[in-house]
């Protein structure tokens, strides 16, 4: 009987902690590391001659280290690829936290899945066309080719805007 009663509470514990990483699992919005995906890009508004870019590092409240790795490396990448530009409010560089209630809306805006720097061109206040750059998670151990690929998408925004 006491051995039923062990296995009995073996399989009681293992099914609670079970059950309760599967509810963390859900709750959770972002996984802490992205699935393979394809980079897209999307056009919003055909036809707009955008004015400006936006670069967001969209985050959650639990970030990793490579996670910061990511916001630091893209900061680094724009602010001292683009000072001009940035200079001038040609290009921005904005860390937004997409648990906060009003920013929620950019999970859906922009397909988000994970933590993610995305490229937004704008005419005025109307975004024209985004791209999310997912290979950032790729280049995590190499600041130079992390910077390399973040200012030649980057750039090739900004070739629209001089057109």
């Amino acid at each position: 009987m006491n051995r039923f009663k062990n296995y009995a509470r073996t399989a009681l514990i293992i099914l609670i902690v079970g059950s309760l990483g599967y509810l963390i699992a859900q709750e959770l919005e972002f996984s802490e590391h992205p699935q393979p995906q394809k980079p897209v890009t999307v056009k919003m508004d055909k036809g707009r001659q955008p004015d400006h870019i936006k670069a967001y590092y969209f985050h959650g409240n639990f970030r990793c280290p490579t996670c910061h790795r990511i916001e630091e490396f893209s900061k680094s990448a724009i602010n001292g690829g683009f000072t001009e530009d940035m200079k001038n409010g040609t290009l921005t560089f904005e860390a937004v936290n997409v648990e906060e209630p009003w920013n929620r809306h950019f999970i859906k805006d922009y397909g988000l899945y994970t933590k993610s720097l995305v490229i937004v061109s704008y005419a005025g206040e109307k975004p024209v066309k985004y791209k999310n750059l997912t290979r950032v998670w790729e280049l995590t151990g190499s600041r130079e080719k992390f910077h390399e690929y973040v200012q030649n998408e980057v750039n090739a925004f900004l070739s629209e805007i001089k057109k």
